[in-house]
């Protein structure tokens, strides 16, 4: 087995699998006639172009903006993206479910038709950059036997990079570290790499951890973001209902900011998205999405008011943690039903049909290409996200039964899995851990800023491959078989 899977597929084979490779990954963007783009991107890009980290965007992605501002093309940085995401996903198909030319040539076909795999390389944001680094901290946790060192180095770039392109990821990357060595104790989905290749994984987390408040100290006091995380998961919470008793108790003992404006905060909190096309608001997601948006940027906030008021961050604090110390079963209980919602509504998001922001300025720094988005699919709206979706949605849904089913049956009987072909093995050892990925990426993002599906969609493609590898490892086996 181990030796099939690092056998060589050929010229001929290579030549096939990055052909299936390079559509799967850059189709989408010939379907638009441009790299997708949003409101973010112009952030990331003013970065890159200005020099200096922006103090709502500070994150390593201004290094991969450098491509755009140096050829004066997103183009760059979308062929950067597609070409590293594809070089993960296979070695993924070919190290961890070995399978051969044809079984991978038609996986990636599959897999950049029917899940969210194909939009988001070309999308210039930071989103690739979570299941980038999923799959490469996959392949160094359970494959590092097969995999030659200078592979392991490259993967620990990839994957110690990835994190410092957002400041959420940490957080995801911990919680799924967490559950991998918890199975990994129970004697369940066991990891094959040595103790300091973990070692190494969990200091790439806790340094990316410091990374963001470090480099504020580095760079300038003023570096943090505008909308501090106090108030991103205040929002959240009152978005729950969760704030509401918490304050009152502390009203009637004491009068600070956050009692100022109590009476506000209930009525901002029953608020309803405004009629219209979403993408008239810069927030696709539903009702509780809209409230959050709007505590965090609406003018005349009473969440904003109390984050500027003197003291009002560690009001914001003391509200969280008393609200949690008050209700700790409602809040599992609410981030637990949020998780599964996130979760489950994780395909392409009309965000995609949205326009860039702040078009208008700067715009004699911008890539000269940029004006070729205003003409293009994306911004007419005419990407038919939702004629996608009634395929994607059920991807997800049977790559969820699927890993499910082989993570009960890993945790209940492993012996019925070591008794699977060598390919199915495969899938039947990935599957779960990738599906537990997913989860987790949920959990932290319900808990950070709510049902925000955009963050979920950038990986849901980790669970919509399962299916789509199980029928090609099935096939490739019947086909041996035969």
């Amino acid at each position: 087995m181990a030796n099939d899977r690092n056998a060589p597929i050929g010229p001929a084979g290579f030549v096939m699998v990055w052909m299936a490779a390079g559509v799967a990954a850059f189709w989408v963007a010939g379907w638009n006639g441009y790299p997708i783009i949003f409101g973010d991107t112009y952030s990331y890009l003013a970065s890159a172009l200005s020099g200096a980290q922006l103090n709502y965007r500070p994150s390593a992605y201004t290094v991969v903006m450098l491509l755009a501002a140096g050829t004066g093309s997103l183009w760059a940085v979308a062929l950067l993206q597609g070409a590293v995401a594809a070089w993960l996903l296979t070695r993924f198909l070919r190290v961890a479910i070995a399978l051969p030319a044809a079984g991978m040539v038609a996986a990636l076909i599959a897999i950049g038709a029917v899940t969210t795999f194909g939009w988001w390389p070309v999308t210039v944001m930071t989103g690739v950059w979570c299941p980038i680094a999923a799959l490469a901290l996959y392949l160094l946790l359970y494959c590092w036997p097969r995999l030659g060192a200078i592979e392991r180095i490259v993967l620990f770039c990839v994957f110690g990079f990835a994190l410092l392109v957002h400041v959420s990821y940490f957080m995801v990357f911990a919680l799924w570290l967490v559950l991998l060595v918890g199975l990994h104790a129970l004697g369940r989905f066991r990891i094959a790499a040595p103790r300091r290749a973990l070692l190494g994984a969990w200091a790439a987390v806790v340094g990316a951890g410091l990374f963001f408040p470090a480099l504020g100290l580095v760079l300038d006091r003023d570096f943090v973001p505008s909308t501090k995380p106090e108030t991103i998961v205040a929002a959240r919470m009152i978005a729950d209902g969760l704030i509401a008793p918490t304050l009152d108790a502390r009203c009637a003992a004491r009068r600070d900011a956050a009692c100022a404006h109590r009476a506000a905060l209930r009525r901002w909190a029953k608020r309803a998205p405004p009629p219209g096309p979403r993408n008239k608001w810069p927030c696709p997601c539903s009702a509780e999405g809209f409230v959050v948006w709007a505590l965090m940027w609406d003018k005349g906030s009473p969440l904003k008011a109390i984050e500027q008021a003197p003291g009002g961050r560690a009001i914001l604090r003391e509200l969280i943690a008393s609200s949690i110390r008050r209700e700790p079963l409602h809040h599992i209980a609410v981030v637990a039903g949020g998780t599964i919602d996130l979760y489950l509504n994780g395909a392409i998001t009309p965000y995609i049909d949205g326009n860039p922001g702040n078009g208008g300025f700067l715009t004699h720094l911008l890539p000269a290409d940029w004006p070729q988005f205003r003409t293009s699919r994306s911004a007419r709206g005419t990407l038919e996200t939702a004629r996608f979706n009634r395929v994607l949605d059920p991807v997800i849904w049977i790559g969820t039964v699927i890993g499910l089913g082989f993570l009960v049956l890993g945790l209940v009987r492993p012996s019925g899995i070591a008794r699977l072909g060598p390919r199915v093995r495969g899938v039947a050892h990935a599957g779960p851990l990738l599906l537990l990925f997913c989860l987790s990426n949920a959990a932290v993002v319900y808990a950070l800023v709510g049902d925000h599906t955009r963050y979920q969609s950038r990986i849901s493609w980790l669970v919509g491959l399962i299916p789509i590898v199980l029928i090609a490892a099935l096939l490739d086996g019947r086909a041996r078989r035969g």
